[in-house]
This record gives structure tokens, C-alpha cells and sequence, in this order.
């Protein structure tokens, strides 16, 4: 079996035989300058606002009965879409129609 061949250089930026910056450190700051960038851009994880402009998108949370929601995953399954997805429009059009 051949043997590996040494890397060129070192894995991290040393200094007196000593690691500057461990893995976790580096993943650290990567994580930091992610979620500012996200504040920057005024986006929420998993996705941009539907309110527009600088606003964060409201939450709505509603209890349904589990047969419901089993028929609500079905159907978005079919559709190609998430739940959320499905659940947006479903109340869309339902305010579509009732709107006075």
C-alpha cells in the first residue's frame, strides 16, 4: 500500500509551533459573518420576507385535528409544495372569495 504523501505547508497558520485558529474558532467566525449577513439583508433562515421592503414576515400558528394535518401533507405532496406553502394558499383564496 503506498504511503501518503505530507501535505505542503501546515493545516492552520502557525506561530511558535502554535495553532492561531482552531476549526472551531474559524467555524465560529463563519457562523458570526453568516448571520450578519442575513441581518444585513433582512432575511429570516429558510427564507426572504413576503411583507417586502425591510419587514420581517408575521407568524401565524393555528392547532388543527391530525387528520387535517395528514390530508394537508398529502396534498402537499402532491402539489410539489411545503406545507406553509400550501397552507398560504389555501387561506388566500379562501380570503379571495370572502372578501366584504
Amino acid at each position: 500500500m503506498p504511503r501518503p504523501t505530507p501535505r505542503s505547508g501546515p493545516a492552520f497558520p502557525q506561530t511558535s509551533g502554535k495553532r492561531t485558529n482552531t476549526a472551531g474558532e474559524r467555524a465560529e467566525q463563519i457562523a458570526e459573518e453568516s448571520l450578519a449577513e442575513i441581518r444585513r439583508r433582512n432575511l429570516v433562515p429558510g427564507g426572504k420576507s413576503m411583507s417586502g421592503g425591510a419587514k420581517h414576515s408575521p407568524v401565524v400558528q393555528f392547532r388543527v385535528p391530525e387528520t387535517m394535518e395528514e390530508a394537508l401533507d398529502a396534498q402537499a405532496e402532491r402539489e410539489g409544495m411545503t406545507r406553509s406553502r400550501l397552507a398560504r394558499k389555501a387561506l388566500d383564496e379562501y380570503l379571495e372569495r370572502h372578501a366584504g
